[in-house]
């Protein structure tokens, strides 16, 4: 398929993930650096005997080492998320002409990078406007009563409040743009496949897999997606920044 023949792409994906892996990630590290020279300062114009300036010195050197390995867990949980927002942007590469897909879009708010956050992917088109929270999860992902588990467990954050929040947001981005009342429906897709279960459509959200993306993007609406509609929205996300 010809570039002509394509969605227009905008954004890189992965981009938000990766920035704040870099920018929020290495805090664990900063106050452990921060506790052990407070430490060390502290106990330098004393005189401790041999074992107990060892025994100091070993609670710092600890204090560093777990600091450093936190540092690299979420540096590595970022990468990994962004890593599978890359694989769902192929997927979304491959969309027909007409849909424009948005990656790592900001939706404004917050300071640095505690900002409001992103959002990992806007697809717009004439099948509507579908707002999708990539999850690059490695275990059993089921979906129950509780809400969608992984291994059994409930994860640290819920996929479906994440999009639903991200949804509220773009809408307020939306609304100073002077763009109102465009549906926009929240998708929960895991990169990995490893959804148990086929499409799901939970209250007014979906959950499936990256195998079945496309097919769920590009099926007939049930009602009518307003030309002026989408043109609003895609107008309003290129000429616009957040706020």
């Amino acid at each position: 398929m010809s570039d002509s023949q394509q969605a227009r792409i905008h954004g890189s994906p992965g981009e938000g993930a990766r920035m704040a892996g870099i920018g929020r990630a290495g805090w664990p590290l900063l106050v452990a650096l921060f506790c052990a020279g407070y430490v060390a300062g502290a106990v330098s114009g004393i005189h401790l005997s041999g074992w107990l300036a060892g025994l100091i010195l070993l609670l710092v050197g600890v204090l560093l080492l777990l600091g450093t390995y936190a540092c690299c867990a979420r540096v590595a949980a970022f990468f990994k998320g962004a890593a599978g927002e890359e694989q769902v942007a192929r997927v979304l590469g491959n969309l027909p002409a007409g849909f424009e897909v948005f990656h790592s879009l900001e939706l404004g708010g917050g300071v640095l990078m505690w900002r409001q956050g992103d959002l990992d992917h806007l697809v717009v088109g004439p099948t509507g406007a579908f707002a999708i929270e990539t999850k690059n999860w490695q275990g059993r992902v089921t979906l129950t009563d509780e809400g969608l588990l992984l291994d059994g467990r409930r994860p640290r954050r819920a996929p479906l409040a994440q999009v639903r929040q991200a949804v509220a947001a773009l809408q307020l981005r939306l609304g100073r743009a002077g763009v109102y009342h465009v549906p926009i429906v929240p998708v929960v897709c895991f990169a990995s496949d490893r959804f148990t279960a086929p499409p799901q459509m939970v209250a007014d959200a979906i959950v499936c897999n990256r195998a079945d993306l496309q097919a769920i993007l590009t099926k007939p609406p049930s009602r009518a997606v307003a030309p002026a509609d989408v043109a609003g929205l895609v107008r309003a996300l290129t000429d616009s920044r957040p706020a």
